[in-house]
């Protein structure tokens, strides 16, 4: 089994626990991505060309499977859910790309692995908190260190 990724289209939430709750009520089965939302219809779309499905109809060739050239993952389909299941390997090296392309078609990303919700307006809800980071502060603190290490060079 690998790292599970619940690409979610139900609203904003405040806490992770609102999240959990949403969470659990969802229901999906499916190989076929066109019973979603038409927004994870469109992520979904777009995110296949980055990890590529190992089932449905654009599941990759045989021959391409375990090969080290594609990121892949098994793919579930629900109303308002996309489960992805990736290699432990790959996650951290594509979560950042998946919850911006989330993002980008207002749906919310639940690491349940990671324990964290990447809310579709840019905040992260985590549960050992059950606190909101908001991505623009961590940029901006990013950015302010990137020219402070620029100036001193």
């Amino acid at each position: 089994m690998g790292h599970i990724i619940a690409l979610v289209d139900k609203g904003l939430v405040s806490s992770f626990k609102s999240f959990e709750k949403k969470y659990s009520s969802l229901e999906g089965g499916s190989n076929d991505y066109q019973i979603s939302t038409p927004r994870l219809q469109g992520l979904f779309l777009e995110l296949k060309d980055i990890i590529h499905p190992l089932n449905g109809e654009f599941a990759m060739a045989d021959n391409m499977v375990d090969t080290g050239k594609y990121l892949d993952a098994e793919y579930v389909f629900g109303k308002d859910v996309v489960w992805m299941e990736l290699a432990y390997s790959d996650v951290q090296n594509v979560i950042g790309e998946v919850a911006a392309i989330a993002r980008k078609h207002k749906v919310a990303l639940y690491d349940i692995d990671g324990k964290r919700v990447f809310l579709s307006n840019g905040l992260i809800v985590n549960k050992k908190t059950d606190g909101v980071r908001d991505w623009g502060v961590a940029l901006a603190v990013a950015f302010v260190m990137l020219l402070t290490l620029l100036v001193n060079l």
